[in-house]
C-alpha cells in the first residue's frame, strides 16, 4: 500500500470479507475483480446550501451503467467519520436498482425501515451496496466541517473507471481511460479482456450473503463496540432500543427525489439535532419503522434523453481518487 489511506482501505476490505465469512484464499481465488474502491467527502460550511449533503443515490459502477445500461453495485458499501458535524447518513431498505436499465424496484408490501446515522468521529458505517441512501442537508448542522471516508467493497467485480492507486501516482497525466470494451485500460491494472457477460455470469457465480434489506453495520472505534441491526439475532436488545414506529418517534415528512423518481411517505425523527449523545438514540442513531404500503415509489415514464441528461450531470466533476465523486 502506497499511502494511509491505501492502508485504511484495504483494512476495511479485509475486515469486512472476513465478517462475511471469506477466507484470504477465497478471496483470492476472485481475482482482480476483488478489491476497494475508496475516496474522501468533504462538506463545509462554505458551499452552497445545496451541496452540504449528497444527494439520494446508489452506489454502483457509473461507467458500466453508461456504457451498456447495466446497474451493478458494490458487495458493501461503507463510511467511516473524521468529524462529528454535518447531513447525516439516511438508508432506506428494500429498493435496489434493477441490474437491466438501472429502473429502481418497488417496496412491495415489506415493511421499509430508514436508518439515520448522524456524523460521530471514529464511526465506520456498512450496509448492503445495493440500497438507497443520502445524506439530506436539512437535517445537518450549517457549521463546521463534514470529513469522511468513503469505502466501496467490490468481490464479484471491477468497476470500469477505476485505477490502482500505484499507477494513479506514477502515471496520472497519462492515463487511458477504461472502457467497456477494453478493461485492460492501462498497463498496470493487468485485468483479463472479458465480455460484459461474463462479468454477470461470474457475479451469479460468487454470491455473498451481506447484511440483508434494513440492517446496518456499526462500529464505534472510539468506544471499541459494535451492534449489527438485524432483528432475531443477539443484537435484539439494541434492535429495540433504536427501532421505533414511524407513529411514535415523533417523526417529520423527509422527501427523496432520485433522478426522475421519486419516494412519498418516507420520515426522519423531528427531535434529530437535539438529542445526540442521549441514552435512547445509541448516540446518534436511529432505525424508523414504516409500515407497509406508507412509503410509496413513483415510477416515472421512461425518457431516455432525460436519462441521458441526468447521468451526464450525476458524472460532472467525477474523477476517481483526484476528487470526490457525488455519492
Amino acid at each position: 500500500a502506497r499511502t494511509v489511506l491505501d492502508r485504511f482501505a484495504l483494512d476495511v476490505f479485509w475486515f469486512h470479507a472476513s465478517r462475511l465469512g471469506l477466507s484470504q484464499d477465497e478471496v483470492r481465488t476472485l481475482g482482480r475483480v476483488a478489491g476497494a474502491e475508496c475516496w474522501v467527502q468533504r462538506r463545509t460550511a462554505a458551499q452552497p446550501a445545496s451541496e452540504r449533503g449528497m444527494d439520494w443515490h446508489y452506489d454502483k459502477d457509473e461507467d458500466l451503467l453508461d456504457e451498456r445500461d447495466i446497474a451493478v453495485t458494490p458487495t458493501v458499501s461503507t463510511v467511516t467519520y473524521l468529524s462529528s458535524v454535518g447531513a447525516p447518513l439516511v438508508v432506506v431498505s428494500h429498493t435496489h436498482l434493477e441490474r437491466e436499465g438501472g429502473a429502481l424496484s418497488g417496496f412491495g408490501d415489506a415493511e421499509v425501515r430508514a436508518f439515520v446515522n448522524r456524523p460521530l468521529f471514529g464511526r465506520h458505517v456498512a450496509f448492503d451496496g445495493g440500497l438507497l441512501h443520502g445524506c439530506p442537508a436539512r437535517l445537518g448542522e450549517t457549521a463546521g466541517e463534514r470529513l469522511s471516508l468513503v469505502v466501496n467493497v467490490w468481490l464479484d467485480h471491477r468497476p470500469l473507471g477505476t485505477v490502482t492507486s500505484e499507477s494513479y501516482f506514477a502515471d496520472a497525466r497519462h492515463r487511458p481511460r477504461q472502457t467497456a470494451e477494453d478493461t485492460s485500460g492501462h498497463q498496470l491494472s493487468r485485468i483479463r479482456r472479458r465480455r460484459v457477460q461474463d462479468k454477470q455470469d461470474k457475479q451469479r457465480e460468487h454470491s455473498h450473503d451481506t447484511e440483508p434489506d434494513g440492517h446496518l453495520f456499526l462500529l464505534d472505534s472510539c468506544e471499541g463496540s459494535s451492534a449489527l441491526f438485524a432483528p432475531g439475532t443477539s443484537q435484539s436488545e439494541v434492535e429495540e432500543r433504536c427501532c421505533r414506529d414511524e407513529a411514535e418517534a415523533g417523526a417529520v415528512e423527509l422527501p427523496v427525489e432520485f433522478g426522475p423518481w421519486k419516494v412519498s411517505g418516507l420520515r426522519a425523527p423531528r427531535e434529530f439535532r437535539s438529542t445526540l449523545g442521549a441514552e435512547d438514540d445509541q448516540r446518534g442513531l436511529w432505525c424508523i419503522r414504516h409500515p407497509a404500503g406508507q412509503v410509496k415509489l413513483e415510477l416515472p415514464q421512461w425518457d431516455a434523453t432525460a436519462a441521458v441528461s441526468h447521468r451526464r450531470s450525476r458524472r460532472a466533476g467525477s474523477r476517481r481518487l483526484r476528487s470526490e465523486r457525488p455519492r
